[in-house]
């Protein structure tokens, strides 16, 4: 939530009188995107944009109220623009009375949908209007997409659960039990998950290692050999390279790189 509450003067849009009064639900004359079918506490959204029924360069005014008819702050983005539209900024502040508000839009049209001409005493002014009812809840948590006004960098650090020994090691066998899952990618099987049950973690001294075991496929048992190429956390490891041999002779084979 804005920790400092915004206003606004009132333009009083209600008041004017126009020639089109445009109560449809999607307006013909204003392209409106993105806007929510219930504006939330916090900061709320939208896209706006005129259409050719309107006159090539002629501002447009907004105006939100609430259900008593306040004026609800606002504000165009600067420096935001999606195609030809514009973000406009929602603040619904903790104070806000919830219940059905407006949004007004008003703007001049150079034609009607129908492509009849504007008389010539409501050329060139503020001649239409679109009202549409806005449901407000300043008290439900805003689920407005984030937008960002700049191309945002992610930084990531890769964290592993094991350290590889240098020194000489010895062979060892650990039985234990773990579940195996196909990972796909794009519909590829690019390799297995292998998540540890009994035990229910697997040491560092896996990595590198086998897992040999049994398993049974379309009803018919065999061995399987993987390979752990990493240790995504303590209980789940990733195999790429897999050899399964079924007990009617058939060989599985899986080699990714």
């Amino acid at each position: 939530m804005p920790k400092t509450k915004k206003q606004l003067f009132p333009k009083n849009l209600l008041d004017y009188e126009v020639l089109i009064e445009d109560t449809s639900a999607n307006s013909e004359y204003f392209q409106i995107t993105g806007l929510p079918q219930i504006f939330t506490g916090g900061r709320n959204s939208f896209l706006i944009d005129g259409s050719s029924f309107l006159l090539d360069g002629s501002q447009l005014q907004i105006e939100m109220l609430d259900i008593n008819g306040n004026t609800i702050y606002h504000n165009a983005v600067k420096n935001y623009v999606e195609g030809t539209s514009i973000l406009i900024s929602v603040f619904v502040y903790n104070d806000t009375s919830n219940g059905f508000g407006k949004i007004v839009i008003m703007g001049k049209a150079n034609s009607t949908v129908n492509g009849e001409p504007i008389p010539q005493e409501w050329q060139d002014i503020y001649n239409v209007r679109w009202t549409k009812q806005i449901m407000i809840e300043p008290l439900l948590r805003s689920r407005s997409p984030i937008k960002f006004l700049n191309q945002p960098i992610v930084s990531t650090e890769e964290k592993r659960y094991y350290t590889v020994a240098t020194s000489s090691f010895t062979t060892s066998s650990i039985p234990f039990t773990a579940s195996l899952s196909p990972i796909l990618n794009s519909a590829e099987q690019v390799g297995y998950l292998v998540t540890a049950q009994s035990p229910t973690s697997f040491s560092a001294d896996y990595f590198g290692a086998y897992i040999t075991g049994s398993i049974i496929v379309d009803g018919i048992s065999g061995s399987v050999e993987l390979l752990i190429d990493d240790l995504l956390d303590t209980s789940s490891i990733f195999s790429k390279k897999s050899i399964i041999t079924l007990n009617d002779g058939r060989i599985i084979e899986n080699i990714l790189f």
